[in-house]
């Protein structure tokens, strides 16, 4: 597909609501890991331009020489074919530049193949057709070797999301470490279209969050909380709350009871509308619905990191941060 019609068609596709999530404009180190996404300027200038560049010089040798050879075979005049110090110096040039960029892309048959048309340039007594033959042969091995090579195109919205997965979800990965991970990978899946695994580690990420709230609520359990299924922890949760309501009133025991509630509410609806069915693979998502799962796990972890944390005093009256067991 040709760069206007990519870009056509990234200006026409249907758009879905953003995170609100700023874009990261540092510089992208190209040679920094496997995965990464570059803009399309970056490919340009890394790739694109260097290489029209290469394979300019290359072929204005090879025309050269296809015009020398052809002279050669109308006059059959044998100085036409007269090889020179300076059309030595002149692939040298060429071959020492084009090489170190297949080099650091490592396209290695293409710098094979190049390495060997070098050999022949340094013949005493080099043959001006058996070159042309293997400078043709050259372009059609360094064609096949960059169709190998593949770029993912990324809408700039999910672009965003893919560079800064934990700036839509800064008071989250702040409150609860050990979410970072599925953080990252519930963004970057959304950015990569894998929806269904989106809404996979957004449980994960509501997990923590779960177990925070079984700690600060005091709720014990006969077993360490990671064996235990969502349903047991909240049952403990619950049987926390009703010995709440028969508190002292105050505001500070009616703020507990409402918080406490709201959260074992949500928890539960997390778990019977996608937990369940996303973890025993029920059921498969698209974008429309990942995109509100990821919006709604977002805001909600929002929220209840500034009530409870990981390993931290909780933020609610009269309480502190208590691990289950």
């Amino acid at each position: 597909m040709a760069i206007a019609d990519v870009i056509d068609e990234a200006e026409t596709a249907e758009k879905v609501h953003s995170l609100d999530i700023s874009l990261d404009n540092s510089p992208l180190d190209l040679d920094n890991g496997a995965h990464r996404l570059g803009s399309v300027w970056e490919v340009l200038e890394t790739y694109a331009w260097p290489l029209v560049n290469h394979v300019s010089a290359l072929q204005g040798i090879r025309n050269n020489l296809e015009e020398r050879f052809a002279t050669l075979l109308r006059t059959n005049e044998p100085s036409a074919a007269d090889f020179r110090q300076q059309d030595r110096d002149n692939f040298r040039v060429v071959a020492e530049n084009f090489g170190l960029w297949l080099k650091s892309h490592e396209l290695l048959s293409a710098l094979d193949c190049l390495k060997r048309i070098e050999e022949e340039f340094s013949d005493d007594e080099p043959s001006i057709q058996e070159l042309i033959s293997r400078l043709r042969m050259f372009n059609e091995i360094l064609e096949d070797e960059l169709r190998r090579r593949v770029f993912l195109f990324v809408v700039p919205e999910d672009a965003n999301l893919y560079r800064s997965p934990l700036a839509s979800f800064s008071l989250t990965w702040g409150a609860y470490p050990s979410t970072r991970p599925e953080i990252d990978e519930a963004c970057r899946c959304y950015a990569l279209g894998r929806y269904t695994a989106c809404v996979f580690h957004c449980m994960a990420i509501l997990q923590s969050g779960l177990y925070a709230l079984a700690g600060a609520a005091g709720a014990t359990l006969r077993y360490p909380i990671e064996l235990a299924e969502w349903q047991d922890v909240l049952s403990a949760i619950e049987k926390k709350i009703e010995p709440m309501r028969n508190e002292p009133r105050s505001a500070a025991r009616d703020e507990r009871v409402k918080f406490f509630s709201e959260c074992a509410v949500q928890f539960r609806y997390f778990k019977d509308a996608w937990r369940n069915h996303v973890a025993h693979m029920r059921e498969t998502y698209d974008r429309d619905q990942t995109h509100s799962i990821l919006l709604h796990v977002r805001d909600f972890m929002e929220k209840l990191s500034t009530r409870v944390g990981e390993g931290s005093p909780s933020h609610l009256p009269g309480r502190s941060m208590l691990t289950s067991g």
